[in-house]
């Protein structure tokens, strides 16, 4: 079963199809800090949370390379939403091995009661 948003997932999990945690495919990665290490990329792709702590403000997303996506998110990008509220630090993220998967993850934390989860679990972890 595919964690719902009431849960605080394992950050040293990735989720199957069949929605099953385990931790064969890297052997580090934790919630909050950008540490990443042994870690396979194929067929990996990561719902992710950014948090601004100097707007106080949430980014939701999903890619198959998280580095790059958040060197886009602080660096790269001449427009968009990101760029208005920088620095950003990855506060959350949760892997799975199936796009569909990550796609229907990041939806979920989209939702009201998903941001509110943010809002209530992982936000105050990285206040000021």
């Amino acid at each position: 079963m595919v964690p719902t948003t009431s849960e605080i997932i394992d950050s040293k999990c990735i989720y199957d199809k069949e929605g099953t945690a385990t931790t064969s495919r890297f052997s580090s990665l934790r919630v909050g800090f950008f540490h990443l290490s042994s870690f396979q990329m194929n067929d990996i792709y990561t719902v992710y949370v950014l948090y601004s702590s100097s707007h106080d403000k949430i980014y939701i997303g999903f890619t198959s390379n998280l580095i790059s996506r958040f060197h886009s998110h602080n660096a790269l990008s001449k427009k968009g939403y990101t760029i208005k509220f920088r620095p950003w630090i990855v506060a959350y993220t949760e892997v799975y091995s199936e796009k569909r998967l990550a796609m229907n993850r990041e939806k979920q934390l989209k939702t009201a009661k998903g941001r509110i989860f943010i809002r209530e679990n992982i936000v105050p972890l990285f206040k000021n």
